[in-house]
């Protein structure tokens, strides 16, 4: 393969172009998974290449979402990165965004491995370790076959990848979790390095995360309880997840408070914050998007989770 940038030059390309720290994680887990791929199957002395491919394969994405592996061919050249560095990159959108169809084994790996990197992501977040470290292929393909998880990620994309690739699903499911297992530890060192483990001054504003709105299906009671100056202060900065296993975007809108899942938007808490300590909740009950039903245990957890948050929003804490 070509001579191509190296990896200092292709992190500092990328930053160019992505600020938001799910995208900058996203970026090196397909990368560490990229590099496994080439030692496992036999390209060991491209990895290098296979790696910095997967690092910037979502360039563009970030800047210019609708124009998604068109725009990154004139960002990566400007970068000096060459030409079949550029075809592998746009390869893993073809039948998408673009016409530019995966030939090498590289990008047949990359285009079946990009979309499944986020599924396994989202599985691990929902496991009390937070890791890929202990999850097994039979909990992966549960989550797999289920369709309202991780809609986001497209099975048709994965499936059509385990076709190319001539491997049976179960067998890129297993060696993809296999992959992220092993650049896990690595992916969320150099991620807190990067964010310099700080958030933002700023408070948290509706348009710092997608957010999806409160469904039509929800319920409403009532939440007694007081709430401090300095911890209404806490709740007021909200919070801009800085990493994967962040599962919480919220902010406050005047005396309203939402609460949404970080990795797919959903609303689930939404709080008219009362002067009487008689503060009006708002639950999501879409069972697609939140199991829970009983309110009992909504004030239990919501309670909870509020301890949690305002213990975690310290101004000393952000960026």
């Amino acid at each position: 393969m070509e001579n191509h940038i190296s990896r200092e030059a292709a992190v500092e390309l990328l930053k160019n172009y992505n600020k938001d720290s799910f995208h900058l994680q996203h970026a090196l887990t397909v990368e560490g998974v990229m590099r496994w791929y080439a030692r496992q199957l036999g390209f060991a002395q491209d990895e290098d290449f296979w790696g910095i491919v997967g690092l910037l394969h979502d360039i563009d994405f970030e800047m210019y979402p609708e124009e998604h592996c068109i725009k990154a061919p004139e960002l990566l050249r400007e970068g000096g990165v060459g030409e079949e560095m550029i075809h592998a990159i746009c390869s893993h959108a073809y039948g998408m965004h673009v016409d530019v169809k995966p030939e090498h084994t590289m990008e047949k790996v990359l285009f079946a491995t990009d979309e499944l990197t986020g599924l396994i992501w989202a599985a691990a977040l929902m496991r009390p370790s937070l890791s890929t470290q202990d999850m097994e292929l039979k909990s992966l393909k549960k989550k797999y076959k289920s369709k309202g998880f991780a809609a986001g990620c497209s099975r048709d994309v994965i499936e059509k990848g385990a076709e190319m690739l001539g491997w049976p699903l179960d067998e890129l499911l297993q060696k993809t979790l296999d992959a992220m297992k092993d650049c896990e530890t690595k992916v969320l060192k150099e991620s807190a390095l990067w964010q310099d483990m700080k958030k933002k001054s700023r408070a948290a504003r509706r348009g710092d995360w997608k957010t999806e709105p409160m469904p039509e299906q929800h319920e409403t009671f009532i939440l007694d309880r007081s709430f401090t100056d300095n911890e209404m202060d806490a709740l007021r900065r909200g919070n801009i997840p800085q990493a994967m296993e962040d599962k919480w975007f919220w902010y406050m809108e005047g005396s309203t408070f939402w609460a949404h899942r970080s990795w797919t938007g959903y609303c689930i808490y939404q709080i008219e914050f009362k002067e009487d300590n008689h503060h009006v909740v708002t639950v999501n009950r879409n069972p697609e998007q939140y199991k829970c039903t009983s309110v009992e245990e909504d004030i239990e957890s919501l309670n909870r989770l509020l301890d949690q948050w305002i213990c975690n929003s310290r101004p000393a804490s952000r960026r």
